[in-house]
């Protein structure tokens, strides 16, 4: 909802499009470790809010994604 109806990605529809190409390329395997019975909403929101935190800047993207997602399946695998 907030993608589709908040002020941040309205203004920035080429930043939403870079993190869903981003998000969706590491989701392509499902990333069961980091889903709740296959739903990454939780995991989605929190790389949506430090994206926002970070006012959708370009390096913003892949930190948000190492620190949510890579960092996260690393840890599982110790």
């Amino acid at each position: 909802m907030e993608l589709r109806e908040g002020w941040f990605w309205k203004e920035r529809p080429n930043v939403l499009k870079s993190l869903m190409e981003a998000f969706s390329a590491r989701a392509v395997t499902g990333l069961p470790g980091l889903s709740m019975d296959g739903n990454h909403s939780f995991l989605f929101g929190g790389i949506r809010r430090e994206v926002e935190r970070n006012k959708g800047a370009r390096w913003s993207i892949e930190m948000a994604l190492e620190t949510h997602i890579d960092e996260r399946l690393l840890g599982q695998r110790d």
